[in-house]
């Protein structure tokens, strides 16, 4: 075999593995919607982008740009969160060191795998947002079928848990995002081409969103819906569709908060106050270790037995209780790195970044997990705007 022969095979199997990781992680962050159980979200993840993200790492670990100020602001949070175990209570340690340092590695290949697809095939960022609204529809349907199956009668009055999830509230977070893309698809996307089937299909998938997150009952979402109209602003419209924008918006907050008695079920004992009671526990629970946090352990139970709950509902109010202010100021660091790169390209995953943070306030805990609801909320988005940008500043 001659050397151009074997340089041809080699790049021929690096294309390969290329396509591997896409594929992957396109079914991965599909996979939020479409897998019945998250450990097949988790499954997906290791098989399909972490073990392809390794071996492709190991061939260009010259290329990719680990000096990157940035990036190195970025992955602090995880180590120090990760690190923040070793001062932790042994009384509540279930799982050793590796176990969280493993989280910190899955980040930075997530990262990684995410720059090396983006560098090698621009509209990859425009495939992967196409598929989450086709998927994120179908699937939108599917759960709304499902739950008529499961509830029959009580269907109106019981919460839908959602076809991958069984958590209304992780379920309503999902078609929120959905919801906002699909918005921003019908002006961005298929308007500009004309396409009546498109703008039809399109406003059938909000349709869906909005009926699976009345059907959820959860209350956080109608905070976020009367913003996305905000998306459309984004462009450069004219003063009377700004106008009409503005109407739209205010009609949709008015309808959100009085139609569905969205206030009164804000403000109910177990919304508001519950959540102020868990944060204020959670905050009692740090004592004298205010600087550096408990330490980061996998389970802790907040104080107060009413509460059955092992987070405080606030990624701010988490991170503080494991990290203290420490971890804090790493966390306030990051999402101040990643909304400053941002770049025109990246105002959807901007948004869907801010509107993350702003549903881990309400349903959220420390961010260094396992893949779950927190990626795609948060990690997902943010590692997203992260790459794009290493690509953009250290071309390719």
């Amino acid at each position: 075999m001659n050397r151009n022969t074997f340089t041809s095979l080699i790049k021929h199997h690096l294309q390969k593995l290329y396509e591997v990781i896409r594929i992957g992680l396109i079914v991965f962050i599909n996979g939020f919607f479409c897998f019945p159980e998250v450990s097949w979200v988790k499954s997906a993840f290791y098989i399909l982008v972490l073990l392809p993200g390794l071996i492709l790492l190991s061939i260009e670990l010259k290329r990719f740009p680990f000096s990157d100020k940035f990036l190195l602001v970025f992955i602090t949070l995880p180590v120090y969160l990760s690190l923040s175990h070793l001062w932790a209570n042994e009384e509540y340690i279930t799982r050793n060191f590796f176990f969280f340092f493993k989280q910190v590695i899955f980040i930075f290949i997530l990262v990684f795998c995410f720059w090396a697809v983006i560098r090698v095939r621009k509209p990859f960022l425009l495939e992967l947002l196409s598929t989450i609204v086709i998927s994120g529809t179908a699937f939108a349907f599917i759960s709304i079928i499902h739950h008529f199956l499961v509830a029959e009668e009580r269907f109106f009055i019981s919460a839908l848990g959602g076809f991958s999830t069984g958590d209304s509230n992780k379920t309503a977070a999902y078609f929120t995002i959905h919801l906002a893309l699909c918005c921003y698809f019908l002006i961005f996307n298929v308007q500009p081409f004309k396409s009546l089937t498109a703008t039809y299909l399109i406003t059938a998938a909000i349709i869906l969103d909005i009926a699976l997150i009345l059907l959820t009952d959860a209350k956080a979402p109608w905070l976020i819906i009367p913003l996305i109209p905000l998306i459309f602003l984004l462009g450069k419209w004219k003063v009377k569709h700004q106008l009409t924008i503005w109407v739209t918006l205010i009609a949709t907050a008015t309808l959100c908060f009085f139609g569905f008695y969205s206030l009164e079920s804000l403000l109910s004992e177990r919304s508001v106050y519950a959540r102020l009671d868990m944060w204020t526990d959670s905050i009692s629970q740090i004592e004298d270790q205010f600087w550096q946090g408990l330490g980061l352990t996998y389970k802790l139970n907040l104080p107060n037995p009413e509460y059955t709950q092992l987070h405080s509902h606030n990624i701010f109010i988490d991170t503080i209780r494991f990290g203290g202010i420490i971890g804090l100021t790493f966390l306030v660091a990051q999402i101040y790195t990643i909304i400053r790169i941002n770049t025109k390209e990246m105002k959807w995953f901007t948004f869907w970044y801010i509107a993350g943070i702003f549903l881990l306030s309400l349903y959220g805990q420390q961010p260094l997990t396992r893949p779950g609801y927190i990626w795609f909320l948060y990690w997902i988005p943010g590692v997203i705007i992260l790459s794009n940008y290493l690509v953009l500043r250290k071309g390719n």
